[in-house]
């Protein structure tokens, strides 16, 4: 549906990573805009503009209603690119266990089940059966995204397309009058540190301190890969910065490099703002500070083991008692392990039915075999017991004494 650009306001496009960084996944685009009239939106129905800004005109297109909300004569619309079409499960029903596919058939693929033209700069691997099987098409491109150390987006000609981290569909001089700012710099890029999630295998590659360490993780990762990695980010950096009011003269694609002074900015997030004068803002967003100042090593090391954007899991009630998920990118609990409460050695002592305090301690030492010590942040508790053949009888808690 072609709306007509006289009666639409407020109409604006805005890219997103998924991410918070650009070293994989993906970049989203959406658009929201206001229609002064008597209309039909079909749900779902494509929509595009042609908005004149100056002497020169830009076309909006490939965009899907997802909302459609109407106050008096005014509708609301949003709308999300070709990108949300790849939650659809893969097609592997032309494959048997013992398929080798090269990554760029699969791809294209996956292009042509989502609505894209094509697809371009496929990061080349061989994927087996396994890759494919029981995967939705964002997951298999996720996996692909960090072998490649990149994002995929939608070109302005709706190709799904990848770009390595450093490299952008388009580039938008940055004027000396407009409003920047560089809020950190990290790098050069030296070390690469990866986790195969398939095989639980860590691979370091080259060496650095925070500000100059990428970390990825993936089901697909190998020693190869880091070494790949490693090869392609090195010397690069990382640059948190804003930069608004950026004169617009063209539709510019979701991978976008904003140059100023001969420096390369690649934003995070992206959003053009059509008017009489368009305009674009754009972002990277960092942490600037070395966590080690403000963590100890130990929740430095806890805190590192964390990734966003991951499910970790939820708690489980089975045969064996309450437990929690470990870590894993699957959504099936059944494929993955968990940890169980009455499985901890030693580290919760479990009661019949009963939970003694919701927070849990710092330690729990052994004093004999029928006295613990219970120690919490400024209080300890002495835990005495009875042993029988039956279990654990005659319990009391009282708070240790201090001497």
């Amino acid at each position: 549906m072609i709306l007509d650009a006289a009666k639409v306001s407020g109409l604006k496009i805005r890219y997103e990573a998924d991410g918070e960084d650009l070293f994989s996944g993906f970049i989203n685009g959406s658009m929201e805009l206001s229609y002064h009239g008597e209309a039909i939106f079909p749900p779902n129905g494509d929509i595009s503009v042609t908005a004149r800004g100056g002497g020169f005109y830009i076309t909006a297109e490939g965009y899907r209603i997802s909302s459609i909300r109407r106050h008096g004569n005014r509708v609301s619309i949003r709308g999300r690119d070709n990108m949300r079409e790849l939650e659809r499960p893969m097609d592997v029903s032309l494959y048997d266990r013992d398929s080798r596919v090269e990554s760029s058939l699969a791809v294209g693929a996956i292009a042509a089940a989502c609505g894209f033209s094509g697809a371009a700069n496929v990061p080349s691997v061989t994927l087996c059966y396994d890759d494919l099987a029981d995967k939705t098409a964002r997951e298999v491109l996720r996996a692909l995204s960090v072998i490649g150390c990149g994002v995929w987006y939608r070109t302005a000609e709706n190709v799904l397309a990848f770009a390595p981290y450093g490299s952008a569909g388009s580039t938008v001089e940055c004027p000396t009058g407009a409003v920047f700012h560089e809020h950190s710099k990290k790098g050069a890029i030296s070390c690469v540190k990866a986790h195969s999630t398939e095989t639980r295998k860590d691979y370091s590659r080259g060496s650095g301190d925070y500000t100059g360490t990428v970390r990825i993780r993936g089901r697909m990762i190998t020693g190869a890969v880091a070494s790949a990695v490693l090869g392609h980010l090195a010397g690069k950096y990382i640059r948190s910065f804003y930069v608004s009011r950026l004169p617009c003269t063209s539709m510019v694609p979701g991978s976008l490099c904003i140059t100023r002074d001969n420096v390369g900015y690649f934003p995070l997030k992206t959003e053009i703002v059509f008017c009489s004068a368009p305009f674009i803002n754009a972002e990277y967003s960092d942490i600037c500070e070395d966590e080690f100042m403000y963590t100890d090593k130990r929740e430095y090391d806890t805190r590192e083991k964390l990734s966003p954007m991951t499910v970790y899991g939820s708690t489980v009630i089975t045969e064996k008692g309450v437990g929690i998920l470990e870590k894993g990118d699957s959504e099936d609990i059944r494929s993955r392990a968990a940890q169980y409460f009455s499985e901890a050695k030693g580290a919760v002592t479990r009661f019949s039915g009963a939970v003694m305090d919701s927070k849990m301690p710092l330690s729990i030492t052994d004093l004999s075999p029928t006295r613990k010590r219970i120690a919490y942040d400024s209080v300890s508790y002495i835990l005495s017991f009875t042993k029988t053949a039956s279990g654990k009888t005659d319990i009391s808690l009282t708070e240790e004494e201090e001497e």
